[in-house]
């Protein structure tokens, strides 16, 4: 058990350092927000009713719709996988919705601040197929948003605790996540 936990805290370890490559996701979120535009457009309130849409049934048959949600330059970090483009957020999308029975999403709260971002609070509610054994699990996050002159989603940047949302969840590695926290 020692091993496990000593195997966990350093795959973590490792997974927090980050480099200064371009497939950092801390430098794409940067470069990705130099590139958005600072102020609104006016078609922003549009494009908040679609990804809000799009995100509260988190299925297959509304993820298909994803790429006329988020532009085709668009960036993603859900914090689990960086992803840029509409149409390859969409397969994302797809990809994850078919590995799950369900994922419901419901926003506590939306706030839009000076530069144009909004930033959205909210719950998921999610069955998945393999993981917790079948049961829900329910976590909170935020989401930083920012949206291009069409009212699209150019940059959308998740934080979240995905260790108490997915991965405590998994055999083996959720034992070795408990027991580091335990430590703590």
């Amino acid at each position: 058990m020692r091993t496990l936990a000593l195997f966990s805290a350093l795959l973590f370890t490792s997974c927090a350092t980050m480099s200064d490559s371009p497939t950092d996701p801390l430098t794409e979120y940067q470069a990705a927000l130099s590139k958005a535009e600072k102020s609104g457009s006016g078609n922003e309130r549009e494009g908040l009713k679609n990804i809000k849409s799009l995100l509260a049934e988190f299925s297959k048959e509304n993820m298909s719709r994803a790429a006329d949600v988020y532009a085709a330059d668009a960036f993603l970090n859900d914090t689990l996988k960086t992803v840029r483009g509409g149409k390859a957020i969409e397969a994302y999308f797809i990809e994850t919705a078919e590995s799950l029975e369900y994922a419901r999403v419901t926003f506590d709260d939306t706030l839009r601040s000076e530069d144009g971002s909004y930033y959205l609070r909210w719950t998921m509610v999610m069955k998945s197929k393999v993981i917790n054994k079948g049961n829900e699990i329910k976590t909170i996050g935020m989401t930083h948003l920012r949206f291009d002159r069409e009212g699209k989603v150019i940059v959308h940047q998740d934080y979240w605790d995905n260790a108490r949302g997915v991965f405590e969840h998994i055999p083996v590695v959720g034992t070795g996540i408990r027991m580091v926290k335990k430590r703590l």
